[in-house]
């Protein structure tokens, strides 16, 4: 019943399974309607559950040594993917260099 507001998933693994339930699929479905902002924070794309991949529209990607292909299947833009990968290039280089802060903003497409 929650409306206009935040929620943030910190950790999203540790508590959410791959399998979710229809209650939950539904609150991102009708995420707009209820005027919710749903975030999945995790260390890496690995941790994050599959569901939150089909219904986000932005990524904030910071550096991860997750291997992204392995989420490849999940999101559903081939455009957003190359983007994510490439952004995952650059914020490596970024690390290495001592910027341990940079990220990247994606919009799905």
């Amino acid at each position: 019943y929650f409306r206009k507001g935040i929620i943030v998933f910190d950790d999203c693994r540790s508590y959410l399974s791959d399998k979710t339930d229809d209650s939950f699929r539904s609150m991102f479905i009708r995420k707009r309607q209820r005027e919710l902002d749903i975030f999945a924070v995790a260390h890496g794309f690995n941790q994050i559950p599959p569901v939150f991949f089909t219904f986000a529209n932005e990524y904030f990607v910071f550096h991860s040594t997750d291997n992204i292909v392995r989420r490849k299947n999940c999101i559903p833009d081939d455009d957003t993917f190359c983007k994510i990968e490439a952004a995952q290039k650059w914020l490596k280089t970024e690390f290495n260099k001592g910027n341990t802060h940079a990220l990247q903003r994606i919009k799905v497409s």
